[in-house]
């Protein structure tokens, strides 16, 4: 996703991670609610986003997940895709 113009303000401490294609929070995965305001006085320009959203998460064991863990958790996209995520310990 690329922001121009405009930053996640809620949650707090929230950033898009390219590299785990989410919103975290403190490094964290973040499945919640997100807002995104403007920054300048001109208004958002766009919004893109790159990925689909989250369909099922899993364990290296083949585990369904509610949200993500500590480690390596294995991410099936909506669109179909499957990527593999680390997450750090919280």
């Amino acid at each position: 996703m690329k922001l121009e113009g405009c930053a996640i303000t809620y949650p707090a401490n929230a950033e898009y991670d390219m590299y785990q294609s989410a919103v975290c929070v403190n490094g964290y995965y973040h499945q919640g609610r997100v807002v995104i305001s403007r920054t300048k006085a001109n208004a958002i320009r766009s919004v893109t986003a790159f990925s689909s959203a989250v369909s099922s998460i899993y364990s290296l064991e083949g585990i369904v997940l509610r949200e993500m863990g500590k480690g390596i958790n294995i991410v099936r996209m909506a669109a179909g895709s499957i990527k593999k995520v680390v997450c750090s310990g919280r």
